[in-house]
């Protein structure tokens, strides 16, 4: 139980060796059978920051590559701190992570996948062994994913892809990932070309299924905004086998009301953000959308106004034009006043920038 002490000595012994202080010294796979020992007892016992930090002493011991063992350890000790992190963390401003928990985590993504990559090259010569280096090329390409380094994830996705035949199960999920990680460092033709390919390649898939909202998603990067209708279309339309429940719809009612009401179709953006509003009152991204769907109201009015002011119509038409106005109005003005109350109740110091941008131009248009 003195741990300090014992990591010590085992410094102290490398150092010993290092320098021929020692006659007859052990042989680094014995030294590395006693750290993986000590390594194994502490996570017996859930101690996950002790047991990586005997594990980590043994690099020294070795002028060549560490056995795969050790690199194993390495590996998933380094993973399983950062999902602990992260399964732990407090969640601040729309569920976000703490930046700071979120960075160390990252950081023992990185060297997770930095052991997971290194084991899978000294397993990739033999042959019994196909199995487990396609386990740790995955596991490496994962934890990169997670800790935001895209482009290694992307090498390493594309080298699992090329490695393994069509009847491995995993290789259609590698390239969705590939797909996903194109789509976050930007890359959005490559993004748009690997998700048709899960949806063309496995039509009836979960992960084709999820392929729609972040293939429309990068059509609209590109500016694609028709191609990408025509895909959140086919999610709500229920042609591509998602339930209501499936949080993929949810993502697909909002993206579409949102695009329409960027692209000023309010119409079509009042009907996908009010389905949105009534099927899902406890999403998180619940401001946002009631915030969209009350200025859609607002601009819409605004249309109709125009239509009333820059033509010669009939008194009865006026009227009726001068009324649905008005109703557009005041559905505006009581949703603004639900986006008011929910970022008030939260606190205006908990929220993100554009929160705060909403909170002013709510109260601005409640107003006008």
């Amino acid at each position: 139980g003195r741990h300090e002490d014992s990591r010590q000595d085992y410094n102290a012994l490398a150092q010993a060796i290092e320098t021929n202080r020692r006659v007859n010294p052990p042989r680094p796979e014995q030294v590395a059978a006693s750290l993986i020992d000590r390594h194994d007892a502490a996570l017996a016992t859930g101690q996950l920051d002790l047991a990586l930090s005997y594990i980590k002493l043994a690099p020294q011991f070795f002028k060549t590559e560490m056995p795969e063992a050790v690199l194993l350890r390495l590996a998933s000790t380094s993973r399983q701190l950062a999902e602990n992190l992260l399964a732990s963390a407090s969640t601040g401003v729309g569920n976000e992570v703490d930046p700071a928990v979120r960075r160390e985590a990252s950081e023992h993504f990185r060297e997770g996948a930095s052991f997971f990559q290194r084991r899978a090259r000294v397993l990739r010569p033999l042959p019994t062994e196909d199995a487990a280096w396609a386990q740790s090329l995955w596991n490496a390409a994962d934890c990169y994913d997670m800790a935001g380094y895209y482009d290694f994830a992307i090498d390493l996705f594309k080298e699992y892809i090329d490695g393994r035949g069509e009847e491995d199960p995993v290789r259609v999920e590698a390239k969705f990932r590939l797909a996903r990680c194109y789509q976050a460092s930007a890359d959005y033709d490559q993004a748009v070309k690997h998700y048709e390919e899960v949806i063309a390649e496995n039509p009836r898939s979960v992960l084709a299924a999820r392929s729609y909202v972040p293939l429309a998603a990068s059509l609209i990067a590109l500016g694609r905004t028709g191609d990408a209708e025509l895909q959140l279309q086919r999610v709500i339309s229920g042609s591509v086998g998602l339930e209501p429940d499936a949080i993929e719809f949810a993502d697909a009612l909002l993206s579409l009301g949102t695009l329409h009401h960027r692209g000023g179709q309010f119409v079509k953006a009042i009907e996908h953000l009010d389905r949105f509003a009534a099927s899902y009152p406890n999403d998180a991204r619940l401001s946002e959308a009631l915030y969209r769907l009350a200025d859609s109201h607002r601009l819409l009015a605004a249309e109709i106004n125009q239509q009333i002011t820059q033509n010669n119509l009939p008194r009865s038409h006026a009227e009726d034009l001068a009324a649905r106005r008005a109703q557009h109005l005041q559905a505006a003005e009581s949703r603004f006043a639900v986006v008011q109350e929910r970022y008030e109740t939260r606190g205006v110091a908990r929220l993100d920038q554009y929160q705060q941008d909403q909170l002013r131009n709510a109260l601005l248009y409640r107003g006008d």
